[in-house]
């Protein structure tokens, strides 16, 4: 079975272990990369700075939307312009419920936009339904 591998860009060193953890007790095998901002998620997939030794390219992309540098707005307007990466499924996860977000992330091509739930345990539910929609129902091209 090959390896499914996830590209979290998060800022929270918490919310993405969190993520890490629930995601890897439910699928397996899976790699998981993490970018802390938009700008490193795209050195990560355009295979720069420390990502430039043989980095996979991910099957799925789990994106925050507030984090310094290169927030996930102008990761998923940059990430869509370029066609090698049109395959990959980006899913926002964001504290964000303003509309104009809902908005702005679908018209820049996500796939599906997840409201974090404040409250821990809603917050688990939340990242296990991701990823056993994402990682056991859809079937996820091989990007290789």
């Amino acid at each position: 079975m090959r390896k499914s591998v996830i590209l979290l860009i998060e800022d929270s060193i918490e919310d993405a272990d969190q993520i890490k953890a629930v995601f890897s007790d439910n699928h397996a095998p899976l790699q998981i990369l993490h970018a802390t901002d938009g700008q490193d998620g795209l050195d990560c997939l355009c295979r720069r700075g420390r990502w430039a030794d043989d980095t996979p390219r991910p099957d799925l992309v789990v994106v925050d939307l507030n984090m310094p540098r290169l927030d996930g707005r102008g990761f998923l307007a940059e990430f869509r312009r370029d066609s090698q990466f049109s395959a990959i499924p980006v899913v926002v996860l964001t504290v964000s419920e303003a509309e104009d977000d809902v908005m702005t992330a679908y018209r820049c091509g996500a796939a599906g936009y997840v409201v974090k739930p404040v409250d821990p345990e809603r917050f688990v539910a939340a990242i296990r339904d991701l990823a056993n929609y994402w990682l056991g129902l859809v079937r996820l091209p091989q990007m290789g």
